[in-house]
């Protein structure tokens, strides 16, 4: 698998923790076989979940797909090819709710610090 992928939404709170684990659950027992869910964090008001995966368009129309509208609420996706981090100029393709320029990041995607992928 070539490329890691991230959801991230807002959260800090026990409640945040466990609706990013069900969350996980849910994409491990229904994504198809090409992607393979690869972990979570918690932390900096952030959860994640990490998704390799050998084609992340076609990951994120599966995502999009299987999660409710309410379950994408805040959600932020993006992907970057494996072995780009910790490399600043590495870049990341941002998938969801829209992709945005280098120019409109600002602090949601790090290039070098914060959280590894940042998010979308």
């Amino acid at each position: 698998m070539k490329y890691m992928f991230v959801l991230q939404w807002p959260g800090s709170s026990i409640r945040d923790y466990d609706s990013m684990i069900e969350k996980e659950r849910t994409l491990t027992s229904t994504l198809s076989k090409r992607h393979k869910v690869d972990g979570h964090d918690i932390g900096s008001d952030e959860a994640n979940i990490f998704i390799a995966t050998g084609d992340p368009e076609r990951l994120c129309e599966e995502v999009k797909s299987l999660m409710s509208p309410a379950g994408l609420s805040g959600c932020r996706m993006a992907y970057r090819k494996m072995g780009d981090y910790p490399n600043p100029s590495g870049r990341i393709a941002d998938r969801y709710p829209e992709p945005v320029s280098d120019a409109d990041r600002g602090d949601c995607i790090p290039q070098g610090g914060g959280s590894d992928y940042g998010a979308t």
